[in-house]
Order: structure tokens, then sequence, then C-alpha cells
């Protein structure tokens, strides 16, 4: 009985954890320079912001032009643990704003 009433507190326990909405602090990173660079992402939300005056390449795929965001947004609990690479291409100012959302 004592196991069936333990196993019975683990679930609510995680079932309040899944539906109680949690605290969460944003944290904000700016790369600059010519070398390719990367971030783990380890948040639930990640937004890259072109601030430079050159096209950003993340992943060997997206470009991102000058003024430009791309945002990925996860669902309410859910990590990104992608490691993002990119790197700044052409001339121009070098410059990239990276906001990422972690759960307390």
């Amino acid at each position: 009985m004592e196991t069936v009433v333990k196993v019975l507190t683990d679930i609510l326990s995680f079932l309040r954890f899944m539906w109680v909405d949690r605290k969460y602090r944003v944290e904000f990173t700016l790369f600059s320079g010519p070398s390719v660079n990367q971030i783990k992402a380890d948040c639930n939300e990640i937004t890259f912001l072109n601030t430079g005056t050159c096209n950003v390449v993340i992943q060997n795929v997206f470009v991102l032009a000058p003024g430009s965001p791309l945002a990925i947004n996860g669902n309410k609990n859910e990590i990104d643990t992608t490691v993002y690479r990119f790197f700044f291409q052409g001339a121009g100012t070098q410059k990239l704003l990276i906001a990422r959302k972690f759960y307390v």
C-alpha cells in the first residue's frame, strides 16, 4: 500500500509541475567578430537579432539579414538543447544579439 501511495504522490507532484506557471529569467549575449561562434541553447526560447550591417549565417542554412530576428520558441516546460553555430558573412559591422529564456 505504501508503494501505491508513493507512486500516486509522485504522479501528482509531476502533474502539478507540468501545469503550474513557472518563473523564468532572460539572458542577453552580444557576439561580434569574424570567427565562427556557437552557443548552447539549454533554454525554452532563443531569439537571434542581427544588430550589425552584414548577414549572419545560422547552422550553415539560415541567413539572417541586418536588422532581422529569428525566434525559436518551445512549448511549456520544453528545453531546447541545440548547439547553434553561426558566422558573419561579408563586410560590415558584425554583431548578433541573442536572448534566451531560462526556467528558474
